[in-house]
């Protein structure tokens, strides 16, 4: 049952992403505040369905250690600022937007200035050769 809802998630994601923009800064660039509070409680919750976790006590943990979202001290804002001022950066528009909240939530979590550059050395390499709309 789990993998029938993950295929079904991430088929839908596939041609909503075929259809649409890249979920990347050009894209996160172009939303309001709202758009954006909007997306991330959506990322959440759509991660939360393709793992098949439900209730809001025992999923919860899971569900934001899946999407990085798992620093309990920070908000939807926060991640919203984080996320604004990590595709400030012109050379980090391209990279997805998945990739972009693994990297805030690292900042937040407080991981290492040397970590951090090796992850966003990698994020801009995989951006490098993602096919951009």
């Amino acid at each position: 049952m789990k993998m029938a809802i993950f295929l079904l998630v991430a088929s839908a994601a596939a041609l909503a992403q075929s259809e649409s923009d890249n979920h990347n800064g050009y894209w996160w660039n172009h939303k309001s505040e709202q758009e954006k509070l909007i997306y991330l409680e959506g990322y959440t919750d759509g991660v939360s369905a393709a793992a098949g976790v439900s209730g809001p006590r025992g999923g919860a943990k899971l569900i934001y250690k899946m999407t990085g979202l798992d620093n309990k001290s920070a908000t939807f804002g926060q991640f919203l600022s984080g996320l604004d001022h990590f595709y400030s950066d012109y050379r980090n528009v391209t990279i997805p937007t998945g990739l972009a909240v693994e990297y805030v939530s690292h900042e937040l979590r407080g991981v290492s200035e040397n970590e951090l550059a090796n992850e966003i050395r990698i994020d801009r390499k995989i951006a490098s050769t993602t096919p951009d709309h």
